[in-house]
């Protein structure tokens, strides 16, 4: 249990009950003054670390508990050869500020960040539309998205746009692509409205893919249809071959 606290805090506390002990007793020691306790004290000595030891004890039983297991995510992805992992914020917590919002992300992004890079995974933050879908969810504007991202600085935290949502909390797909295409690790495909394929609403997919054609020199993620087909499968996936091909 107690070793699993370096993993997680890059410290090393005491292994064991007796080496728990050991570091009460050595604490004892310095803060009381008295290298070997006399007769007299012994008693009392022994209670101080007794009570040191059981505190010790209780708080890393505490910070092992509250600690995320902070490689379980990557650990699945591998077994399924996933590349990517998609992240959420969560949503907007009242009575604290965004701006201090924004910075427990991307504190909490950076500390994962070394450990993606090292497995080869990219974590992509998917930003939500909060008009129609996730009422309250933190991070639906691009611009933010693209704050945290920079924040972050590792080639392993990208963007997920979303085209969906992405359309119906400010519209402008073209460039907000273009602009963010360096921070952009994943797209999500869905027509407005109603999150069916492509063709059945309001934007020109035709026109968005070719810029995500012309830009794939600087775009090293992947784009998936996440919509509810009205059309049957394999004339959904057709449409879609010949609507993203540009050959």
């Amino acid at each position: 249990m107690c070793r699993n606290i370096h993993q997680l805090y890059n410290f090393d506390p005491p292994a064991t009950d007796e080496e728990i002990r050991a570091a009460a007793e050595q604490y004892v020691r310095k803060v009381s003054g008295f290298a070997k306790p006399s007769h007299a004290n012994e008693a009392a000595f022994a209670r101080a670390v007794d009570a040191v030891a059981l505190a010790v004890g209780q708080l890393l039983d505490e910070l092992v508990t509250r600690a995320p297991p902070k490689d379980r995510a990557v650990e699945a992805a591998k077994k399924v050869n996933s590349r990517r992992l998609v992240v959420l914020t969560g949503n907007e917590l009242g009575g604290m500020p965004r701006s201090e919002q924004m910075a427990n992300a991307a504190a909490a992004l950076r500390y994962a960040a070394p450990i993606l890079e090292k497995n080869g995974i990219t974590a992509v933050v998917e930003i939500l539309n909060t008009y129609v879908d996730h009422a309250g969810y933190f991070l639906y504007y691009v611009r933010d998205g693209a704050e945290l991202i920079e924040r972050v600085g590792s080639p392993n935290v990208r963007l997920l746009f979303d085209i969906y949502h992405v359309q119906i909390m400010e519209g402008n797909l073209i460039e907000n692509i273009r602009m963010n295409t360096d921070r952009i690790g994943h797209f999500h495909i869905g027509d407005v409205p109603g999150r069916n394929e492509p063709g059945t609403g309001e934007i020109n997919y035709r026109n968005v893919f070719k810029v995500i054609y012309e830009l794939s020199e600087r775009f090293p993620g992947y784009a998936a249809l996440e919509y509810r087909p009205k059309a049957p499968l394999e004339e959904n996936l057709a449409a879609m071959r010949q609507l993203a091909n540009f050959s």
